[in-house]
């Protein structure tokens, strides 16, 4: 990066929208970007020395434990440092060895897991080249895409003019540069999980913190001309800014996924949450995307379930039959919480953040609601 792109670079790094939601996730996406990044930061190193072989080898070897697909990236990342330094024999026994101590200390920790000798790593490979060679399907998802998927739902999620420069950069880049390390890193990852059938935006996650480099040198690579004044337009980086700072607010201040952890810190309230039961008005298809895990629940509130307040039985008006509910909000016209005594105590996200995450996915669930059933006079 250049010295004049360097505070941009910087603050990408800390603000681009997405990526402060990716890192409180503790997830295994999450944990192979974090280690992918640390082996490219031993290999970038300005004075290389034996120990940082070694650590990179582990980094990339423990990155490809926790996410087997990142084997491609982190094998471009190898092939590219031993392609620009020329041939190093103490450059790859050290990587070889680095890679050999974190699979042996996988083997002890899965071992030592399941109380058996055992390697998951060793077991996914092996299950996916059965699945592969349809000799043994895999019980997972079925959902399959095309293979090009993965570009428009990087336009798509990425909130689509920031997406859409993501992408155009990432082309950009190969174009002007395909012996970046970015290059060699980025487009193997993505053919291998554009190959594969069944498809899930989380696959990318191991790669978003390259974003802003991405970005960044893809910016350097323009020439002077059109396309760098119209860039460069103080209107087009307002407006840039904008919704990017949009993006940001909304992912720092919603709960991520349904919503279901901010409903769960209302019902800590005692001032308004008696003790009772609480019901969930879904079927059995969508209550596992709401329903409050039982270690988030206080002691005073029993899970009831399923439950569908405006069911009728036996001609009679219909009851509630839970104290508090949880709902998704406009959910029916006919008949509604409301109109059964219940009064609104939480939601799942503000009304500002609905607004905005009805902009960036018009396809996603509507808000869910958390009810108090009043007392009757």
């Amino acid at each position: 990066v250049s010295d004049q792109l360097q505070r941009p670079f910087i603050l990408l790094s800390y603000f681009l929208w997405f990526l402060p939601y990716q890192h409180v996730r503790f997830a295994a996406e999450t944990w192979a970007g974090l280690l992918f990044l640390l082996g490219l930061s031993q290999l970038l190193g300005t004075t290389m020395r034996d120990r940082s072989w070694l650590v990179a080898g582990i980094c990339f070897a423990l990155c490809v434990q926790m996410k087997p697909a990142m084997v491609v990236a982190c094998a471009g990342a190898m092939g590219w440092f031993l392609f620009t330094s020329g041939s190093r024999e103490r450059a790859i026994i050290r990587l070889a060895a680095g890679g050999a101590i974190a699979l042996a200390l996988g083997v002890a920790v899965d071992s030592w897991f399941y109380g058996e000798p055992m390697h998951t790593l060793w077991n996914y490979l092996y299950k996916n080249s059965l699945s592969i060679s349809k000799v043994e399907p895999l019980p997972v998802a079925s959902e399959t895409y095309a293979w090009f998927y993965y570009f428009p739902w990087i336009i798509k999620y990425g909130i689509w003019p920031i997406g859409a420069v993501l992408v155009a950069g990432l082309f950009w880049l190969t174009y002007r540069s395909p012996r970046s390390l970015l290059v060699w890193c980025i487009w193997p990852y993505l053919l291998l999980v554009s190959a594969i059938p069944h498809k899930e935006l989380r696959f990318l996650f191991p790669l978003v913190d390259l974003a802003p480099l991405v970005l960044v040198l893809a910016w350097q690579q323009i020439e002077n001309g059109t396309l760098t004044r119209v860039l460069q337009h103080r209107a087009v980086l307002i407006a840039l800014v904008v919704i990017n700072v949009c993006g940001l607010i909304v992912a720092s201040t919603t709960a991520a996924g349904s919503g279901r952890t901010r409903l769960a810190e209302d019902l800590w309230d005692e001032r308004t949450v008696p003790a009772g039961s609480l019901g969930y008005d879904f079927n059995n298809d969508l209550i596992w995307t709401v329903r409050i895990p039982s270690f988030y629940l206080p002691l005073r509130i029993k899970d009831i379930g399923i439950n569908d307040p405006c069911a009728m039985a036996n001609d009679l008006p219909p009851t509630p039959t839970s104290d508090l509910l949880i709902a998704e909000a406009d959910c029916c016209s006919s008949c509604t919480p409301e109109g059964l005594g219940y009064r609104t105590l939480g939601r799942s996200e503000t009304m500002p953040a609905t607004f905005m995450l009805d902009l960036y996915n018009s396809d996603r669930h509507g808000p869910y609601l958390l009810y108090r059933i009043d007392p009757a006079p």
